[in-house]
């Protein structure tokens, strides 16, 4: 009855005589068919679920077709294509959902591999490796426009930045000449990707000299430089200049030329948005990782890698061993994959590095948990006074002072009140903003 009185339009009159012969009220009549037009709408409409055995079968023929074809070329297109080739069609919404679960099980797998294989490396001292880089960060008419930095990988503290063209072999040795002197001397070791200016022959006699030793990276593998990778990421962000903010504010600004030749306003923009963005990272933002405390706060506490070994005998140690590395092997990869081995076990012999292989890795620091205890004396210090060693700081932001310096010249340094050294060095066409913490 209730099945008729849901599907039927009654006449006037005909719920109260069907009522009077079932003995109920009209009322009653009209609530069993509201509760049986209810539940028909709440049946599911359009096509019934498929069985379980149907979809075991299906998910048999797209895990076979989608393990035969190449990857790149396995998409759902292609294996419903394969399907039918076969004789065996198989819906296509089924199919979208298998191959997307098939893709995301091997994503699983890889993601597994990556990290049972990872290498995490924790290195113990300041100034016993630095990472050295550039990036892209806006373009104008007479060019891109690029930064090129310097960090500290032990306390992961930005120690240099430089804003303007692409910077040459020439660049990053002036650069790191004023970051040496601004730090005290340079880092045992210095990690590099493999840039034309990087690799130019200036920048290797000038290491050279100095005993540095150069770990160089792999060709396309920016995760063996993850740390210096990861800072200027941070510093981008922070300024917003990103890729999408940067595309969206280059499509809206032009390059307007400034009173000095060869330098840009945009340019200059560039140079204090990125050094803002330094000093609010690297002094205002306590790091978890760090016990709560700034990467320039951990600088002043953390151990220096010239106190653990002697730089001449490091640097004789390690070339000896490059050189054993170059003569047990003769294809290129694996020279080069022994040179760096030869170098991280140097490092981890004379306790500056450590490494550990595997997943779940923390990324706290070996030496602030030795120093939790220095925590309030040390790590409270109000900026401005003098810290250990002796070394002024400040809490004022780097507004900087620029020093002129014209070609040929040597830079002269120029103190700001926030103890930041900042000059201005390069030919007209080629000029380079620098910015220089001091200490």
């Amino acid at each position: 009855m209730t099945r008729w009185l849901a599907q039927t339009t009654q006449r006037r009159g005909e719920l109260t005589r069907l009522a009077a012969c079932v003995g109920v009220s009209p009322r009653t009549l009209r609530a069993w068919r509201a509760a049986a037009r209810a539940q028909r709408d709440e049946r599911r409409v359009g096509r019934p679920p498929r069985s379980a055995c149907e979809t075991q079968r299906a998910e048999l023929l797209v895990r076979a077709i989608f393990e035969e074809l190449v990857a790149g070329h396995d998409g759902w297109r292609s294996v419903a294509v394969a399907l039918e080739r076969r004789g065996e069609p198989v819906p296509t919404r089924l199919v979208q959902e298998l191959v997307r679960a098939l893709e995301l099980e091997r994503a699983q797998r890889v993601a597994e591999r990556i990290a049972t294989n990872r290498v995490h490396v924790e290195v113990l001292a300041r100034d016993a490796l630095w990472g050295v880089d550039s990036t892209l960060v806006g373009r104008t008419e007479e060019g891109e426009i690029h930064a090129l930095a310097v960090r500290d990988l032990c306390v992961r503290r930005l120690l240099s930045i430089s804003v303007g063209p692409v910077p040459t072999g020439q660049d990053v040795v002036q650069q790191l000449e004023l970051t040496a002197r601004a730090r005290g001397g340079y880092p045992l070791a210095m990690l590099f990707d493999n840039g034309g200016a990087n690799r130019a022959e200036v920048v290797q006699e000038h290491l050279a000299a100095e005993q540095v030793v150069v770990l160089w990276n792999l060709p396309y593998t920016p995760e063996h430089s993850a740390w210096t990778e990861r800072g200027i990421e941070d510093v981008k962000a922070a300024a917003g200049l990103l890729r999408a903010e940067r595309l969206a504010a280059e499509a809206t600004e032009g390059s307007v030329s400034s009173s000095e030749p060869g330098v840009s306003s945009k340019t200059k923009d560039l140079f204090v948005r990125l050094v803002d963005a330094w000093v609010r990272l690297d002094r205002y933002t306590p790091r978890a990782a760090f016990l709560g405390l700034t990467p320039e706060e951990l600088d002043r506490i953390a151990p220096r890698a010239d106190a653990h070994v002697r730089r001449a005998r490091f640097y004789e140690d390690v070339c000896s061993a490059l050189e054993s590395a170059r003569a047990a092997h003769a294809a290129p990869r694996a020279r080069r994959m022994a040179e760096r081995e030869a170098i991280w076990c140097a490092l981890e012999r004379a306790g500056l590095v450590t490494r550990i292989r595997g997943p779940g890795l923390q990324s706290g620091r070996s030496f602030v948990n030795t120093t939790r205890a220095r925590r309030k004396s040390s790590c409270r210090m109000p900026l401005g006074t003098a810290d250990s060693d002796g070394r002024a700081t400040s809490t004022s932001s780097c507004a900087a002072t620029r020093t002129r310096i014209r070609p040929g010249q040597a830079p002269a340094t120029g103190r700001s009140r926030s103890g930041c050294t900042t000059v201005r060095i390069g030919e007209p066409m080629s000029a380079r903003w620098w910015l220089h913490q001091a200490g």
